[in-house]
C-alpha cells in the first residue's frame, strides 16, 4: 500500500513538473515574440522564426547528443 502511494505521488510530481516546464517555455516564447516587435523590419522574420520553435522541438534539440 505504501509503495503504491509513493509511486502515485512520484508520477504526480513528474506530471506537474513537465507542465511547469512547458508553461515556462511558452511564456518565454511569448516574451521573445514581443521583443521581435522592437527589431528593425529587416530582422523581424528571422527573429520570429527563432521565437516560433515549439516546446517539443526545443526539448528534442536539447536532448540530442552533441557530436
Amino acid at each position: 500500500m505504501a509503495k503504491n502511494f509513493l509511486f502515485t505521488g512520484l508520477l504526480l510530481v513528474l506530471a506537474i513538473s513537465a507542465c511547469s516546464s512547458r508553461q515556462a517555455y511558452e511564456a518565454m516564447q511569448t516574451r521573445e515574440r514581443n521583443e521581435c516587435l522592437k527589431v528593425p523590419e529587416s530582422q523581424y522574420q528571422e527573429c520570429m522564426e527563432r521565437a516560433s520553435q515549439s516546446y517539443d522541438e526545443f526539448k528534442r534539440a536539447r536532448e540530442k547528443p552533441e557530436k
